[in-house]
């Protein structure tokens, strides 16, 4: 079943029309149907936190059905519940047009000089580009993970984590459930994401550390970088940045897969106002990542050396993180928002399916290299502004008497958009 939960529910639910109850009848309490409780397994699993109880909804109280057949009910299984970080696949939802997972593989710590070096905790959520596949007998929208990318952070077990599950999250109770999306909130880490229907962005919004220090994000790939700029928006040609070898060592490259890393192998830090672009090499995506404030970055990637060499076994191959955070005083969140800019940079990529989709279009789209600028511009003007619990209602025509041709039945949205910046400081307009 669906529901719009509690009081805030309730304030909410005039932003919206919605059409009166067919019935205000209490199945159990009025009709004397049956009622069943279910336990175990059966029943909602702990990620449903403060909805579980009564203690969510926003502002404040919360009664009615939980929406467990929701499109996004596979985050709050009991499988996501028990220990994101080994749930895989049973914890991802389509969220059109990206596949959602919340278990980003543990990064090494970079630079190492040990090929196996112990990896890291990472908590955030994994964003997957699928594409279709078809037979007689189905479809199914498949992707490669190592083609993904996840936005995170690093939990940090020194500070009491639950090591039996130190990715946890739950339900966000400080908002209300939607049918279009769902908020989560992380345990260990200052962290909260909304995941929403058609949204081209995923968003991550960062808090402070009990120490009042700020979770800073990381986002990895699977794939080496081929190039990244740094600050390229409103006509300004940005800055092309070199990350550091996973290693922290000098490799001489093959120069016919060069990767985004410098003569020496050590990481270079760069200032960031706004934005990163980033585009991956064997996956031949792009990528754009937005930041509400500025922060300071350095990255690790991947090289294949000119001489061939073994090399490191990680799900990783690249990671980005934001080393500090410039905020001047303020305690508003930092969001960073990810979305693909092309999934077909130079169609050079591993699987070759996304280029071919787009060829047999027989028209530009929005990843063509002609339509690519103005969905950047695009971006960048819905980067301030993101959706957190979206409504959906229906206005129905009248009883007025007009004719059949007159009346009209309108869906009506709203995104619920949420500035980045809540004080108006930066920012672009739009939603999504």
């Amino acid at each position: 079943p669906s529901s719009a939960r509690g009081g805030g529910a309730s304030r909410r639910r005039r932003r919206v029309p919605t059409p009166p109850a067919l019935s205000a009848l209490d199945p159990a309490a009025d009709l004397n149907f049956r009622t069943i409780s279910r336990r175990g397994l059966a029943s909602p699993s702990r990620a449903w936190g403060g909805h579980l109880t009564g203690g969510g909804g926003g502002d404040g109280g919360s009664s009615g059905p939980l929406p467990t057949n929701a499109w996004y009910g596979n985050l709050l299984s009991h499988g996501a519940a028990s220990d994101p970080s080994r749930a895989g696949e049973v914890a991802h939802v389509y969220a059109v047009p990206y596949v959602v997972g919340v278990s980003p593989p543990g990064p090494p710590r970079f630079p190492s000089p040990e090929p196996r070096g112990r990896a890291e905790t990472m908590a955030g959520i994994d964003i997957l580009l699928p594409y279709m596949k078809t037979s007689a007998g189905n479809v199914q929208m498949v992707y490669l993970k190592s083609n993904g990318v996840s936005l995170g952070a690093i939990v940090d077990r020194g500070t009491g984590a639950d090591v039996r599950a130190p990715t946890s999250y739950k339900v966000d109770a400080d908002e209300e459930l939607s049918p279009l999306g769902v908020s989560l909130k992380w345990d260990h880490v200052a962290m909260r994401t909304s995941i929403v229907r058609g949204m081209p962005y995923g968003t991550m919004r960062y808090g402070r550390d009990p120490g009042g220090r700020h979770v800073l994000p990381v986002i990895t790939a699977g794939s080496r970088v081929r190039s990244i700029l740094v600050d390229g928006e409103a006509g300004s040609p940005g800055t092309k940045m070199l990350c550091g070898s996973l290693t922290g060592g000098a490799v001489d490259q093959d120069p016919n897969r060069r990767a985004a890393v410098t003569s020496d192998g050590r990481a270079e830090t760069h200032d960031v106002r706004g934005e990163v672009i980033f585009q991956l090499s064997q996956s031949d995506f792009t990528w754009v990542a937005f930041f509400s404030k500025p922060v300071k970055v350095r990255c690790f990637s991947d090289a294949v050396p000119a001489v061939s060499a073994p090399g490191t076994d990680s799900e990783v191959k690249f990671r980005l993180d934001v080393t500090a955070v410039e905020d001047g005083g303020s305690d508003d969140e930092l969001v960073v928002r990810v979305a693909l800019l092309s999934e077909c940079s130079s169609g050079r990529g591993t699987i070759r399916e996304h280029c071919d989709f787009l060829g047999t279009l027989g028209y530009d789209t929005v990843s063509s290299k002609s339509g690519r600028e103005g969905y950047l511009s695009a971006l960048r003007k819905g980067a301030g502004l993101y959706s957190k619990s979206p409504l959906v209602g229906v206005d129905l025509p009248g009883d007025g008497g007009e004719d059949d041709e007159g009346r009209m039945t309108n869906v009506v949205f709203d995104w619920d958009a949420t500035p980045v910046n809540p004080a108006g400081r930066g920012g672009g307009s739009g939603v999504a």
